[in-house]
């Protein structure tokens, strides 16, 4: 994983938000380019730091459990502070790719320069990149349907592969 590409800075941002915040990729992705929609979409303001314990939290307004906004939801973030850490990563995203607080939380950088919400075919499309070059698709196939719910474990090991990888100026 190349961390000098603003797109890579960004993918690790939304694992690590969607994988320690316990998210759903459509609260973390677009459906599509032009359907980003601040009510029901991550914004850059819907990350926050209480002012006393100073924890980084994630509003969710709209969910699979949370369609007509009767309620939110405020998901704690943990700072681990290392390859992992979804605090830093965030950072480090919204550093490479500043916009507004009512911009998409996530952006893709297009060939051409255009700034793009990251959409759902995206980010799958580039997960399995990674997990290709992690080796850990045919891991994945290898399960058996009752093992699947591992999945997670798999892609934070695949996750530390590239971590190290990178670390080691590879990848």
């Amino acid at each position: 994983m190349d961390f000098y590409d603003v797109n890579m800075v960004t993918l690790w941002a939304v694992m690590l938000v969607a994988l320690f915040g316990m998210l759903r990729k459509d609260n973390v992705t677009v459906g599509k380019e032009g359907a980003f929609n601040p009510f029901r979409n991550l914004t850059r303001e819907d990350f926050v730091r209480d002012g006393q314990l100073k924890v980084p939290w994630v509003r969710i307004k709209s969910a699979k459990t949370i369609q007509f906004f009767e309620r939110e939801h405020r998901v704690p973030l943990v700072e681990t502070g290392g390859t992992l850490c979804p605090v830093t990563a965030i950072a480090n995203c919204f550093k490479a790719t500043p916009q507004g607080p009512q911009s998409p939380a996530f952006v893709w950088r297009k060939e051409r320069g255009a700034v793009v919400p990251l959409t759902h075919a995206t980010f799958v499309k580039n997960v399995k990149v990674l997990i290709w070059k992690a080796d850990a698709y045919q891991r994945y196939e290898e399960m058996s349907k009752e093992r699947r719910p591992e999945l997670p474990l798999l892609m934070a090991q695949a996750a530390l592969k590239l971590g190290n990888a990178r670390s080691r100026g590879g990848v």
